[in-house]
């Protein structure tokens, strides 16, 4: 088979799939069904941080059967499982350091995304620091952890002062948080207010019930990475639900996410939608989220986008519609 045969397309929900091969990687197109790749640590015992660089890219090698877009790994991977851990000090490196060489490698190797969480060694401070590496291994942004746990910090961690940005790929912006910060809704907003449409969570932990609002309140997907069992990587979609999720048969995920997806209440728009299913039929999909009167609206088609049903129906997204009554309601109360 040869490289211009294109690359399978999502179309419709995660479970449907058409099988093509992949596109012509030394010159990705623009394409907004993106396979994002997680790999978690389950059942790998490194001994080093060597070790675990090398079992890490065997586990990497795996997922990249599926053709990824973008692999990411969990927090401070070269961590998660060494017994006896050793301390921050003797893992940190600087950036680029020898584990960015390695990984930019594998990027370059396999035309594909990868988030790599380390503990990064600048100025005389040690980061819990997510490199994002583009295709061909060049660091293409970083986010060092804000919100370090107690014990983080005791053994030598500082927090990041910044707050995240989206960084831009070849299939549209995304961002990272990392473990703890989800527990705070700043960073999640900004990369809301900066564009981001796919949000990463490498984690020493699964977050559950805290991770998955962040989607829905953000209008993002989210890939959560967590270190082991009992955590599993998930694929959240913008409604928080889970499409795609590890498990114990493959400790890694490799999943389609198509970002022409977006949510909306169903508050004076019924009739709209109505005439869009009527016009699109199978071309879009629609997923009814009947308590919460939202739906979810994916553009299938290839041919079709978010912003130009949006435009052509007048639809109002979920979050514009509640900005747009909270204005009402200022003036109102200022009247």
């Amino acid at each position: 088979m040869n490289q211009s045969t294109s690359r399978r397309r999502f179309v419709g929900s995660a479970a449907a799939l058409m099988a093509q091969s992949a596109p012509v990687h030394s010159e990705p197109a623009k394409r907004r069904q993106v396979w994002v790749g997680a790999v978690t640590m389950d059942d790998l015992e490194p001994r080093s941080k060597q070790e675990a660089i090398e079992v890490t890219l065997a586990r990497m090698d795996k997922v990249a059967e599926r053709k990824p877009d973008i692999v990411s790994l969990t927090e401070t991977f070269e961590l998660a499982s060494i017994r006896p851990r050793p301390t921050y000090d003797q893992l940190a490196e600087p950036i680029p350091g020898p584990t960015i060489s390695r990984m930019a490698e594998w990027a370059r190797s396999h035309n594909c995304y990868v988030i790599c969480p380390i503990h990064e060694r600048q100025g005389g401070k040690i980061y819990n620091t997510a490199v994002v590496l583009d295709r061909s291994g060049h660091v293409a942004g970083t986010y060092r952890k804000v919100h370090v746990v107690e014990n983080e910090m005791e053994l030598g961690a500082s927090c990041g002062r910044s707050a995240p940005v989206a960084i831009e790929t070849d299939f549209g912006k995304i961002g990272v948080q990392i473990c703890f910060d989800v527990n705070w809704a700043d960073g999640w907003t900004a990369l809301k207010q900066a564009g981001a449409e796919l949000v990463f969570w490498p984690s020493a932990y699964a977050g559950g019930r805290a991770l998955y609002p962040q989607a829905w309140r953000n209008q993002y997907h989210i890939v959560s990475v967590p270190w082991h069992h009992p955590g599993v990587a998930e694929v959240i979609d913008p409604s928080g639900d889970v499409i795609a999720a590890s498990g114990p048969w493959e400790p890694w995920l490799c999943a389609p996410v198509n970002l022409e997806t977006a949510l909306f209440h169903t508050d004076f728009q019924m009739d709209k939608v109505r005439k869009l299913e009527a016009k699109y039929g199978r071309a879009v999909g629609i997923k009814w989220l009947h308590p919460e009167n939202w739906f979810q609206l994916e553009a299938i088609d290839t041919g079709l986008t978010i912003a130009q049903l949006k435009s052509e129906f007048g639809l109002v997204p979920l979050d514009e519609y509640l900005n747009r009554a909270e204005r009402a309601q200022r003036a109102n109360m200022s009247a």
